[in-house]
């Protein structure tokens, strides 16, 4: 209810919630959720469940984390707002899946969140697996976020294959992302990702006259914060001089839709994804990490034989592209490449057999200018797939006597190089 003083160390089961338009203090409080792993679905509730708009005042040092994995540490509903306020402390994490303070995981459960607010204290938050620090999970959905200059300092850390710390999570979605009166396009890629107060340490620096303090940062809403005057560079070249204000909106504006460190990062030039083959198990393995094509080609020839480039993709998130999730299977040997969700939730299941390996790169799930079909064949004796974007290689696997099975057309990328 409103008013109350939630402190000490949480020693049961128990939901935590927060009425619609209360005010709720946090002193010294620890929630350490438990997730239930002989039952999936019992204890489905986020560290804290805001059931509206609710504020938050921090006093002390604070611990959050959700219960079930699918959930974050702190849940506010769409179409409410969270606001944290304080000169206390929060570490805000999820037990899995969820953001440490936003959504939760988008497959199983609906678990988008409203907007939400930082106007103090010092904030840790830690996503989940696919899921940012600060905003939404994966494939679910988030409201505006918003991190005022009073804060003292918020650290974000993405959860491992999402695209952002603070913003969506993967195949998410967020609204505007604003961080000390700087709006972030996407979100924040950094990670981990550092917005600290540096009020203070300008006030306490001593600036004899006609001298000047250089700040350098990558961070844009801290050179805007604690800067009157500001010089972009560009690999040693100066591309702007002057006030602050006007540097940093040119900056966002010629180079943060494109490629900006500070905002959502766009790759649109397209890399070669290459194609291996081991004669030992029969596996076929894709990778358009040049490292790992480099290694296997001076150190494990014996067990894998390059077949080429297979096609062309993206490293990072272009315009219309997912990503392409790579997983092996120990038992049978074989690896698998899934970008639908569907498929995602049956491979991540503990039971599937299957172990995850990251993001391979990025693709388009359909139909897409220049792309080309990347088929998926099975063999049914041996359990092992192939995927292939090879027109005539496609075709003889569709013979009857080929020991192969066409099994769908995983997902779309761009032809080889000519």
């Amino acid at each position: 209810p409103d008013g109350k003083t939630i402190t000490g160390t949480l020693g049961a089961i128990v939901k935590i919630s927060i009425a619609r338009n209360a005010t709720v203090t946090l002193k010294d409080a620890t929630i350490n959720g438990v997730h239930n792993t002989d039952s999936y679905y019992a204890w489905s509730w986020a560290g804290i469940t805001c059931e509206g708009d609710a504020t938050i005042i921090l006093e002390g040092e604070n611990a959050v984390r959700g219960f079930c994995a699918d959930y974050p540490g702190i849940f506010v509903p769409e179409g409410s707002t969270l606001t944290i306020q304080g000169e206390g402390s929060l570490d805000a994490s999820s037990n899995g899946w969820g953001a440490g303070i936003g959504a939760g995981d988008g497959s199983e459960y609906y678990l988008s969140c409203g907007n939400i607010v930082i106007e103090g204290g010092t904030i840790v938050a830690t996503g989940g697996q696919y899921a940012a620090a600060i905003g939404s999970g994966e494939n679910s959905g988030c409201g505006t976020i918003t991190i005022a200059d009073s804060v003292t300092s918020v650290k974000a850390v993405k959860g491992d294959n999402a695209p952002y710390s603070i913003g969506a999570g993967s195949d998410g979605s967020c609204g505007t992302v604003t961080i000390g009166g700087v709006e972030y396009p996407g979100g924040v890629v950094n990670s981990p990702f550092t917005f600290m107060n540096l009020a203070k340490l300008a006030e306490d620096t001593v600036i004899l006259d006609g001298a000047t303090v250089f700040f350098v940062s990558h961070s844009l809403a801290s050179i805007v914060q604690l800067c009157n005057r500001a010089i972009w560079l560009d690999h040693g070249r100066i591309v702007m001089d002057g006030p602050v204000a006007e540097v940093a909106d040119a900056y966002r504006k010629n180079v943060a839709p494109s490629a900006a460190a500070d905002a959502g990062v766009v790759f649109r030039a397209p890399v070669s994804v290459h194609r291996f083959r081991s004669p030992t198990y029969g596996d076929e393995m894709l990778t358009s990490d040049e490292d790992e094509r480099l290694f296997i080609q001076r150190e494990n020839t014996k067990n894998w034989n390059y077949r080429g480039v297979a096609y062309r993709a993206f490293a990072g998130r272009a315009d219309g592209t997912k990503p392409l999730h790579r997983f092996f299977n120990k038992r049978r040997r074989t690896h698998f490449y899934a970008v639908n969700p569907g498929e995602l939730v049956t491979l991540r299941a503990a039971d599937a057999g299957w172990d995850y390996e990251g993001i391979a790169h990025y693709v388009f799930a359909g139909p897409a200018d220049g792309a080309v079909p990347v088929c998926r064949f099975r063999n049914m004796t041996t359990g092992k797939f192939l995927f292939t974007a090879d027109e005539a290689e496609a075709g003889a696997l569709r013979a009857p006597d080929s020991g192969w099975t066409y099994d769908a057309t995983a997902f779309w990328a761009l032809p080889p190089p000519a």
